[in-house]
């Protein structure tokens, strides 16, 4: 016969993610429903909880959690793989000839270990935009390269690709000089239309004023830091 535990998880003092929903209600909802479906059909099933109370999962480490032996007979261990949700935002970071660099940014609390990923590539992590960040060079419009980034950001296992420096050094030489200005002029100015010459990094570093975007504002910003 079929047997089925189902752990809701967080509850009680334990919200979860809360935003625009609180994932502890979320979890409960959706498990009892799922519960009432199995039971319904004739399924052993039990559940971890059904109010709003903390959950009797007990984690232990690296994604372990164990089920208490008064909840069902005996103890079971079982690993949960925790996948986290990020939002996913575009902005125009540059023109080019013909082209646009789009900055892709994914932002969210993300479980130790796990980066977000645009393609399969780890994502810089960015202080400014308190977000991972990525650049993406494309003919298409705004709306074209904000569904194709909803579609290829994704969290997995990892690490980020750098960290982006917003001294002033754009060309990560460990010095602010008047070098760094005339990179991000020329930036500005679409010298450079891909990462061959110049790195995706060295443009992310580029934005010192972390509006999203590279303008002569960026490159006034690092003069006045050179010292």
């Amino acid at each position: 016969m079929a047997r089925v535990f189902i752990g809701v998880g967080h509850g009680g003092t334990d919200p979860g993610a809360v935003g625009y929903l609180v994932e502890k209600d979320v979890n409960l909802k959706m498990a009892r429903a799922c519960y009432d479906y199995l039971q319904a059909r004739g399924i052993d099933t039990r559940i971890s909880r059904t109010g709003d109370v903390t959950d009797k999962l007990v984690k232990k480490e690296n994604g372990i959690y164990t089920i208490p032996g008064s909840t069902i007979t005996g103890n079971i261990t079982i690993e949960v793989t925790k996948t986290a949700a990020v939002a996913v935002d575009v902005a125009q970071y540059l023109t080019l000839d013909g082209k646009v660099m789009y900055l892709v940014t994914a932002s969210g609390t993300l479980p130790e270990g796990q980066v977000a990923k645009y393609d399969g590539m780890s994502m810089f992590w960015s202080e400014k935009y308190n977000a991972y960040a990525y650049l993406v060079i494309s003919a298409d419009n705004l709306e074209a390269v904000k569904a194709e980034a909803a579609a290829k950001v994704k969290v997995a296992e990892g690490t980020s690709a750098g960290t982006v420096d917003y001294s002033g050094d754009v060309n990560g030489t460990g010095l602010t000089d008047v070098n760094d200005a005339q990179l991000t002029y020329d930036m500005y100015n679409t010298k450079y239309s891909s990462f061959d010459v110049v790195s995706m990094l060295k443009f992310l570093n580029a934005d010192v004023s972390g509006d999203k975007k590279v303008n002569t504002a960026d490159a006034t910003a690092i003069v006045s830091l050179i010292k």
